[in-house]
């Protein structure tokens, strides 16, 4: 691969890329592969061993120890070299994944999806780090070199739906294979890295003393990315048409809606990179009234998404799945265009959106139906449907009122 690559001559809309990239992507790509194929044939195996009722709990605990992880990731890194810690990581989810094969109880199930966020979110938040830490420095290279990043990993998240059906239709040992073959490529790509900033330990650049060292890069308001609550509703949503459709629905709807979800949050990338290229050049006032704007409408199609979803139907739930894609990709690139990755953002990222995927789980465990888990992300998108609307709403309330007083003014 370092000898191949260095010879190809990349042209537009890849002229930012290089070796180093291309190694972050393809394991980027494994280990977001891994993830989705094994986490949805797990929650399948606990769902026959032990009950369909107990799988949001135990993700729970996944996303729960995630968020940990994710945060502590950047120190971690730091302390014995990144690439150190990729390899610890690998190991710790080749150790789970094996051990899915021999556990039969709600206590063992947990401990081994923590075992895994325990290897997989370092993994992947620093080797998304690495990957920023490779393309070149220049806005248009690092919008680009990060779409590309969030393109192929949801396309490989999108092709890993096929293990419903493999676990379903009994070929669990074959899922088991797939799954290990994913961790071993991704080992060998971590093994190929011999970058100084992958193998060397990375110095600290400022002090830690008041602040807390897991998380300064959320309580430091120029080292992170400024999320809001509308990415973490949308990725909450997601989970609705990622881990549950499995248990609620037809076994080729649920298998539509995973690679549908994902594929479309993949392929938006391109497009999505143009949109984010042509708001830098607007004034901060036109960036701000288009970022609102396309916010609104991106509430509006989420909750159209809901409402498809929640009727059943099966070519309105693929439809909904789609657009929940969409909705997660521009609410995860939006505000980044207006507030670029700073110190460890990338963290921050993995960090937020474990948050906002443990609230999908949370909403799972209260509901247990697919209806229940619609109505309040339903009953939240509409709340902020109104805030975004609330002068427009305002002033039609208000427009009878004014013209009744206008006509009887003499």
């Amino acid at each position: 691969m370092a000898l191949l690559l260095p010879h190809i001559d990349f042209k537009k809309p890849f002229q930012w890329a290089n070796p180093s990239t291309w190694k972050t992507n393809i394991l980027g790509s494994f280990v977001a592969f891994w993830v989705t194929f094994t986490i949805l044939g797990a929650n399948l195996l606990v769902a026959e061993k032990v009950g369909k009722e107990v799988v949001p709990g135990i993700l729970l605990f996944f996303y729960l120890f995630g968020t940990l992880f994710a945060g502590v990731s950047g120190l971690l890194g730091r302390t014995m070299s990144r690439k150190a810690v990729l390899l610890i990581g690998l190991a710790l989810m080749m150790m789970g994944t094996i051990a899915l094969n021999f556990v039969n109880s709600f206590g063992l199930f947990t401990l081994v999806y923590i075992l895994m966020a325990i290897g997989y979110f370092p993994v992947i938040s620093i080797t998304a780090s690495l990957h920023m830490d490779f393309v070149p420095d220049d806005n248009k290279s690092r919008g680009r070199g990060r779409s590309c990043w969030g393109t192929l990993n949801n396309v490989a998240s999108a092709s890993a739906a096929i293990a419903i059906l493999m676990v379903n239709h009994g070929w669990t040992t074959v899922w088991f294979a797939v799954s290990m073959s994913a961790l071993v490529c991704a080992a060998f790509v971590v093994k190929d890295m011999k970058e100084e900033v992958a193998v060397k330990e990375q110095q600290f650049t400022e002090p830690l003393t008041d602040r807390l060292p897991f998380y300064q890069q959320l309580l430091t308001k120029d080292k992170s990315i400024h999320f809001s609550w509308k990415y973490v509703l949308v990725a909450a949503g997601s989970q609705a048409v990622r881990m549950w459709p499995v248990f609620f629905m037809e076994e080729w709807v649920a298998v539509a809606m995973i690679f549908c979800g994902e594929l479309v949050n993949g392929l938006c990338g391109p497009l999505q990179v143009r949109l984010s290229q042509w708001l830098e050049k607007k004034d901060k006032a036109t960036q701000q009234r288009i970022s609102w704007e396309v916010s609104n409408g991106t509430l509006v199609a989420f909750a159209i998404a809901l409402l498809f979803i929640w009727t059943g139907v099966a070519a309105l739930c693929i439809i909904g799945a789609a657009l929940i894609g969409v909705a997660v990709r521009v609410f995860t690139y939006l505000e980044i265009t207006q507030s670029p990755q700073k110190g460890r953002g990338a963290y921050t990222y993995f960090f937020v959106r474990s948050i906002s995927l443990s609230l999908g789980c949370v909403v799972a465990m209260v509901s247990m139906t697919m209806l229940g888990m619609m109505l309040p992300l339903m009953v939240f998108t509409l709340i902020g449907i109104v805030y975004y609307n609330k002068v427009r709403l305002r002033n039609l309330i208000s427009s009878p009122t004014n013209w009744r007083k206008a006509k009887k003014t003499p």
